[in-house]
């Protein structure tokens, strides 16, 4: 449940960053507060904990976690200023609410994607409060099976290898 220190935080940051892997089973969600360009000697950025849940929108993913080969890895940049994306989903979280991140490995991709040899993740985010949930999807990423890849190590679906399959016969 976000407590008022995490509302503020979120308030005040200008990154955040969503890790799910081996060494966070749970998941780890960081706030990041830049040090301003002007900054006095030894300021530093400060960072924010915040007390939210991340998993696997798949079982393929489940299963990868359990393994220890998945890697998982957001960030996304808050520019509160501009009513992004980003910045207008986490001003409408309140104190008290319950809040879920999860990854869905290809959950955009679709033959053209996979016949070019990519995988389209997506970062989701729900919300509980008061029993009702919502859900955003909160970044979202394509490109190869590499170190830029926002799930590492999940095994593509069966649906994948068929979408790039199909693609190639209609190419």
């Amino acid at each position: 449940m976000l407590t008022k220190n995490d509302i503020a935080a979120i308030r005040g940051a200008n990154d955040i960053c969503i890790h799910l892997n081996a060494r966070h089973p749970a998941g780890l969600v960081r706030l990041i507060k830049r040090k301003p360009y002007d900054a006095k000697p030894f300021e530093t950025d400060q960072e924010h904990i915040l007390t939210a849940t991340v998993n696997f929108e798949t079982a393929l993913g489940n299963n990868a976690l359990e393994s220890g080969a998945a890697e998982c890895f957001a960030m996304a940049g808050i520019y509160h200023n501009q009513r992004s994306p980003v910045s207008s989903i986490l001003n409408t979280l309140r104190a008290g609410d319950e809040v879920t991140f999860s990854f869905y490995p290809d959950c955009h991709s679709n033959g053209y994607v996979a016949q070019a040899g990519l995988h389209a993740d997506c970062l989701y985010l729900h919300v509980r409060r008061n029993g009702k949930r919502q859900t955003w999807e909160f970044a979202s990423s394509i490109c190869p099976a590499n170190s830029a890849r926002m799930c590492r190590g999940v095994a593509p679906s069966r649906d994948y290898e068929h979408a790039a399959s199909e693609a190639r016969k209609i190419a």
